[in-house]
């Protein structure tokens, strides 16, 4: 860009910060009310069909009964909720916690080993169920999985942070869940959150929110006005050749 447009976009973007008073700072709307109960009770993560699982156990005697590959077990949760365990069973896990699986495991292996104490454990090796989505002015916009306790500060983290266009200001829509009810829309700026320390602010994100980074006044005055000099360079650059090119022609 030229000094001539660059210059023009500084003043206009002064002029536009100044009427304003601030750059890219929206005033926060009243927050709905799903947006404090609801988003601080979002801290479990619950197992869907599509996630993948470890599961690993451990009992004496268990080598003599089961393969070691049994005794740790990668197991997708299949669409009817279930997965599959030794000695032909099937567990329901859809809507249960780690937690929860870990103990019946656990109780389905000791049935099967006469009552002997079972040791196991149950990860979540992929979500696959339930993500967020981060879009706007962040390092890496794209979906990510939801691990059931995630901050609105968490979710631009592991975007990559803000990029150099950004406001620090965003957007957190959650969609309607029954189709009934209007998406809940509202306003965080992540700056108040960390300077000012309004951490109320830092809503629990739940599967399927949306997080929006928000482009700066200054980035969106610089779209404009390079939208606008871009034509005008290219003719004053078509005009300048000509000049040239018949200053160049022999008397």
């Amino acid at each position: 860009m030229s000094r001539f447009a660059t210059g023009l976009l500084l003043l206009a973007a002064g002029a536009l910060c100044a009427a304003s008073g601030t750059v890219g700072c929206a005033g926060a709307e009243p927050l709905p009310d799903t947006f404090t109960a609801e988003y601080r009770e979002a801290e479990t993560f619950r197992v869907q069909p599509g996630d993948d699982l470890r599961v690993t156990v451990a009992a004496p005697g268990l080598e003599r009964i089961l393969d070691r590959r049994e005794s740790a077990l990668d197991r997708t949760v299949r669409s009817d909720g279930c997965i599959s365990l030794p000695f032909g069973d099937d567990l329901k896990v859809t809507g249960a916690t780690t937690a929860w699986i870990r103990d019946r495991v656990a109780e389905r292996y000791a049935a099967r080993l006469g009552g002997v104490r079972v040791d196991a454990d149950v990860t979540v090796a992929r979500n696959n169920s339930q993500v967020y989505y981060v879009f706007g002015e962040v390092v890496k916009v794209g979906r990510y999985p939801h691990t059931g306790r995630l901050t609105v500060i968490d979710g631009v983290t592991v975007a990559g942070g803000f990029n150099e266009r950004a406001s620090h200001e965003v957007i957190l829509v959650r969609p309607s869940r029954d189709g009934h009810r209007e998406e809940n829309v509202v306003y965080v700026n992540v700056n108040e959150l960390t300077v000012n320390a309004r951490l109320d602010e830092n809503y629990y994100l739940q599967p399927g929110d949306i997080l929006i980074a928000r482009r700066s006044l200054f980035a969106v005055v610089a779209d404009w006005m390079s939208l606008i000099l871009s034509p005008v360079e290219g003719i004053l650059s078509g005009i300048a050749k000509v000049l040239g090119s018949v200053g160049g022609v022999p008397k």
